[in-house]
């Protein structure tokens, strides 16, 4: 039985190869490949990330979604996440592809380009981008050939997201 259900799940994954290649005209992507597994994990972290810090799953909570839970996050994964993001989208044009409402996108570049940033703010600021990668991965434009460029952005919010769930439920 356990043999079959393999067989069945590569099976699955070939032929889902086969349409995404199909759709993106491309011909080169597997998702077996590593580079698409920072992607999916960051789907399952997402989730967990939601349901452990947005009650309801409401993006009116971003701005208190970790202050009201006073976790001790690894001040490294923050800074690096942190770090990355700033390195990232100081470039305008960057920024305006996260497609952020025009209140957070002035938020966030205002607290990328700081030179004092509160520890707050450098959550908030992560976050605000986190989700955005949500809601374009979900909702955006379905380039699904050019995702596996984004693999250093989910490395880094997967890391941030892992952290803050290590922090709320205790593991170490």
């Amino acid at each position: 039985m356990e043999e079959e259900t393999m067989t069945q799940q590569a099976s699955i994954t070939d032929r889902l190869n086969k349409v995404i290649n199909h759709i993106a005209h491309d011909g080169t992507i597997n998702i077996s490949d590593c580079k698409y597994d920072e992607i999916r994990n960051f789907m399952y972290l997402w989730n967990l990330f939601e349901k452990e810090f947005f009650k309801s799953g409401s993006k009116y909570q971003l701005p208190n979604a970790l202050k009201q839970n006073n976790l001790s996050i690894d001040q490294i994964v923050i800074d690096e996440t942190f770090k990355h993001f700033q390195d990232r989208y100081q470039d305008t044009i960057k920024l305006k592809k996260l497609r952020l409402s025009p209140e957070n996108e002035k938020q966030v570049y205002d607290t990328l380009t700081k030179v004092y940033i509160s520890a707050d703010e450098r959550r908030q600021t992560i976050i605000t981008i986190i989700y955005r990668y949500r809601c374009n991965l979900f909702h955006g434009s379905k380039e699904i050939a050019s995702l596996w460029n984004q693999e250093d952005n989910f490395i880094h919010a997967n890391q941030f997201m892992l952290a803050c769930l290590e922090a709320k439920l205790n593991i170490n």
